[in-house]
């Protein structure tokens, strides 16, 4: 196969930025893995940003709830559930790197509250060979493979059984339909600062293979969620979608999925504490409350010594 190395391309913005659409995952017929998990799954906080994006609700503290989401996504309605939020004006915070720098992540507010704990984030990164669960919004695929002869940079549909195929993978639906779908991938790589459109986000990398369940971002899967299981069996979200690796140097065809296609993920460890800080861990709330207390008490000493 001539299949050399991908090129990150920015999802729904550089390659189709009119287009929205989902996770693809391989094998079986593309309507499996409908996102339906329980209310206290974290996975279940995966939402629509917008009329087609996708958003992580994080949860809500004073009376303020957040969401997450890619920069180049932007703040917009949030749909959870079929319930549609409205953002709050204003209210978008950029996350930066430890230099200063801005990545391609933001946190913003939606106007009612929701009264949901904070999500687990995770705190670490997650290795090269661990299991991750991937969702996002979006268009549905095509039931069958397809296998493509590349010659230049035209691209010609063949049987995926062909002797010689030069690619293999799936074209979108052609309906325009869209699901909030989950997949499974393995991370090939970690740790890689990605940098587009002046941003640069430390991020996790996974490949997209020949393998029943797994999961490829696409064009305009922006803003969806990664997660990783806790030894306990409960879910951690521990990245962001953002870009997505395709054979663009030989003219790989727009709304197609091909095996060794990568997915690009925000690495939310290196985030995690700035996140926290914008949006005060649950724990740290009854701390704050407290010294309010003793706060006013030292003020009510002080007027009684007068």
């Amino acid at each position: 196969m001539r299949r050399a190395g991908c090129l990150l391309s920015l999802i729904g913005v550089l390659a189709w930025p009119a287009l929205a659409h989902a996770v693809i995952v391989y094998g079986g017929d593309g309507t499996q893995n409908v996102a339906d998990f329980a209310t206290t799954d974290p996975r279940n906080r995966v939402g629509i940003v917008g009329s087609s994006l996708s958003g992580v609700y994080l949860g809500s503290v004073g009376g303020q709830d957040w969401v997450l989401t890619a920069k180049h996504v932007g703040a917009g309605s949030f749909t959870l559930d079929g319930t549609v939020y409205s953002a709050v004006s204003d209210s978008a915070v950029q996350l930066t790197n430890a230099n200063g720098t801005v990545a391609d992540l933001i946190l913003y507010r939606i106007d009612t509250p929701l009264d949901w704990s904070i999500i687990s984030i995770s705190g670490t990164a997650s290795s090269v060979g661990a299991t991750v669960t991937m969702i996002g919004n979006g268009y549905n695929r095509q039931t069958s493979l397809v296998g493509w002869d590349i010659a230049g940079t035209t691209w010609s549909a063949v049987s995926p059984e062909a002797v010689g195929a030069d690619a293999i993978g799936y074209y979108y639906a052609a309906d325009g339909s869209r699901t909030l779908r989950w997949g499974t991938n393995t991370v090939s790589q970690a740790n890689q600062p990605v940098s587009y459109s002046g941003w640069t986000t430390t991020c996790g990398i996974t490949r997209f293979d020949a393998l029943n369940g797994d999961a490829q971002g696409a064009s305009g899967d922006s803003g969806g969620g990664v997660f990783t299981q806790n030894a306990d069996g409960t879910s951690s979200l521990a990245g962001i979608m953002l870009a997505i690796g395709t054979y663009s140097e030989y003219g790989q065809l727009a709304n197609t999925a091909v095996l060794g296609n990568v997915t690009c993920y925000a690495d939310l460890s290196a985030y995690r504490s700035q996140i926290l800080t914008t949006i005060p861990e649950p724990a740290t709330v009854p701390v704050l409350l407290g010294l309010a207390t003793l706060g006013l008490a030292a003020i009510r000493r002080w007027w009684r010594r007068r």
